[in-house]
């Protein structure tokens, strides 16, 4: 361990620097109690006045503070007029424009004896709106001889030969629901507005339809990421109607209630995003996952809160949410602001350290923490021990508890420390379940079990292929159109592959 004063630390008081860059509330609130300070003393640092503001006591103590907060950084101006680049538009549909009377290879019209060649093209984008969902209409003439009344009809054009409902329509009503969380009747009372109908149990049956191609593709993904080396894991709460009746008939003692899990795998460059609804808790469910991972790659990381929820049975490495043991005192620093102040900083610092490995490998990372992180986390749980020994916070009471959370999941909490690669918080799957939460308050609930794990694989890959920077309705767009070479080979229809398996162009719909 390296000296705390080695990493330009201070053994000041608890009233940190890094509070006020961590907590924007905080930071905001102290502007406004210092606003009317005195003139004299204008030039002095915020964090020194309020040190010597507090007990003498306090200011002695060693402390891992940093001496100096994180700085945000001038940010350069973005080159460019703020709008769009024509690149982006990849989606849009393509019209070569001609010119009307030139070629290449041409003679000059200005006649000086030079030859025109092909030069860099100019773009024009033009937006145009639709309803979600847009139709053709084939008015076909007929006609009635006035003898015979023999009936001629006009021949049908190819495309009206075609399935009432295309490809591209069913992925782009699974997208508006799975993803941006619209509900079945919501886009039908939009469409009925634009003059297009498309009744919500129609919706449902085109989703449906999509099932036969995505669970192949859905049984595959969760094969490879299993493999990886890293799982997060968390669970936010849903509503099944089938369940719901059911629960009216269960005992006291039987399980009620009703969860969707969230996961993300890493492996190698790839993040697989899985989500899981039902009975089952996360852990429960990471158990069933984690059933196909091969015993040879040995147990996964695995970070998740310290809920007992979230304990699997397969032996995993498991790290815990160091944002869910800061929020603990975030909620409570208007009531402790020197101790909550104090941990907030001190974490602070540590995120700070975590900022500067994003280009290091495992190996490099881990050693800049033990050098950087250890020392503060170590003098940050010395200070708690002391606390609470010499009884300065009520055990029970909100403080106490916070420290005791601490304490009781150190070893988890402090992974990144001693295992290379392992992450300090959740946050990232937390962001994931969004895409369920949004749905569940749009939509409020499944009608079945069976609807809500159809949903659960659209999420997934759903959410999984817009992670890795695709056209989400390009792909269930495509895994229709090639559903026979999906059903024999799914592995090659991952989010990140699928686009070298065909070579039509295959037009978005948003």
């Amino acid at each position: 361990m390296v000296a705390a004063s080695s990493l330009g630390i201070k053994n000041k008081s608890p009233a940190v620097k890094g509070v006020f860059w961590f907590c924007p509330k905080i930071r905001k609130k102290k502007a406004v109690e210092n606003s009317g300070a005195d003139t004299k003393n204008a030039d002095v640092p915020q964090t020194e006045k309020t040190q010597s503001s507090l007990p003498e006591s306090s200011q002695t103590e060693s402390l891992a503070v940093a001496s100096t907060p994180p700085q945000a950084s001038a940010k350069e101006p973005i080159p460019g007029h703020g709008r769009n680049a024509a690149s982006l538009y990849t989606g849009a549909e393509m019209t070569v424009v001609k010119h009307e009377s030139l070629k290449a290879g041409d003679p000059c019209p200005e006649g000086c004896g030079g030859k025109l060649y092909s030069y860099l093209p100019g773009v024009v984008i033009r937006i145009t709106g639709n309803p979600i969902i847009t139709a053709k209409k084939y008015v076909i003439e007929k006609l009635r001889c006035a003898l015979c009344l023999m009936l001629f009809t006009a021949k049908l054009p190819e495309d009206a030969k075609k399935p009432k409902y295309d490809e591209p329509a069913k992925a782009v009503v699974a997208f508006n629901k799975y993803y941006l969380g619209m509900p079945f009747n919501r886009i039908q009372m939009s469409q009925n507005l634009m003059g297009v109908p498309l009744p919500d149990s129609t919706q449902w049956d085109l989703i449906n339809a999509l099932t036969p191609m995505v669970k192949p593709v859905f049984l595959a993904l969760v094969q490879f990421g299993v493999q990886g080396k890293q799982v997060y894991q968390d669970d936010t709460t849903v509503k099944i109607l089938e369940l719901i009746r059911e629960n009216k008939n269960k005992k006291a003692d039987e399980r009620t209630g009703m969860h969707t899990t969230g996961m993300l795998f890493l492996r190698e460059a790839y993040k697989i995003y899985l989500f899981y609804s039902g009975r089952n808790h996360a852990g429960e469910n990471l158990d069933r996952v984690l059933s196909q991972r091969e015993t040879i790659l040995g147990p996964i990381r695995k970070m998740s809160d310290a809920l007992g929820s979230n304990h699997t049975k397969t032996p995993t490495i498991d790290c815990n949410c160091l944002a869910h043991g800061r929020r603990k005192f975030y909620e409570i620093h208007p009531f402790f602001p020197e101790e909550c102040g104090f941990i907030i900083g001190q974490l602070a610092w540590v995120y700070q350290v975590d900022g500067e490995t994003k280009e290091m490998s495992e190996d490099e990372r881990l050693l800049h923490h033990q050098t950087k992180s250890a020392p503060v986390m170590d003098i940050l749980k010395a200070e708690i021990e002391k606390k609470l020994t010499a009884k300065e916070v009520e055990p029970n009471g909100s403080l106490g508890k916070a420290y005791k959370y601490l304490l009781n999941h150190w070893t988890g909490l402090t992974q990144f420390l001693r295992i290379p690669g392992a992450p300090l918080d959740n946050n990232v799957i937390e962001r994931a379940l969004k895409i369920p939460i949004r749905n569940r308050k749009a939509a409020l609930f499944y009608k079945t079990l069976y609807g809500a794990q159809v949903g659960d694989m659209l999420m997934s890959l759903i959410y999984t292929c817009a992670e890795a920077g695709r056209n989400p309705v390009d792909y269930l767009t495509a895994l229709q159109v090639h559903a026979g070479a999906v059903k024999q080979h799914p592995a090659a229809w991952l989010p990140w592959n699928y686009r070298d398996n065909f070579t039509e162009q295959i037009s978005s719909a948003v």
